[in-house]
């Protein structure tokens, strides 16, 4: 019985940081290895990351390819920058911060718990100084 046998060698290169900066298939064994990636048919490509464009998507031009991560915004699908993530923290924080496993804290003096009457109306419940309650219909 007769067997074909293909061997791939992958080499790769990295930047002084560490990230991936060429990514090089050859085959043995009668294997040509990879031909064409993403339309790129140079024995050598590179990977690379940016942030152009609206969406996730992927350039290749030349003998790199670039995946282009933008950030989030009202107009682009991306990722969340550090920026926002610290503001999105943030606000999340102040809102129901868990003090015990039973016990809800508002750190927020100037919000309150809004609870909905068996009518259907809304109130704000808050807190005065002295520690009672003061009830706002909503």
């Amino acid at each position: 019985m007769n067997k074909l046998t293909t061997i791939l060698f992958i080499f790769i290169s990295y930047t002084a940081i560490g990230q991936i900066k060429t990514i090089k298939v050859q085959g043995s064994g009668g294997s040509s290895g990879i031909t064409s990636l993403n339309v790129l048919t140079t024995a050598s490509q590179t990977f690379a990351t940016g942030t152009a464009g609206t969406d996730f998507a992927i350039n290749s031009t030349g003998t790199t390819h670039t995946f282009n991560f933008p950030t989030s915004s009202s107009v682009s699908r991306g990722l969340l920058s550090s920026a926002d993530w610290s503001s999105f923290n943030a606000a999340y924080n102040w809102y129901i911060t868990p003090s015990t496993a039973s016990d809800v804290e508002i750190t927020n003096n100037i919000k309150g718990i809004i609870l909905k009457s068996p009518n259907g109306t809304r109130f704000r419940i808050t807190v005065n100084n002295d520690g009672s309650l003061t009830t706002t219909s909503l």
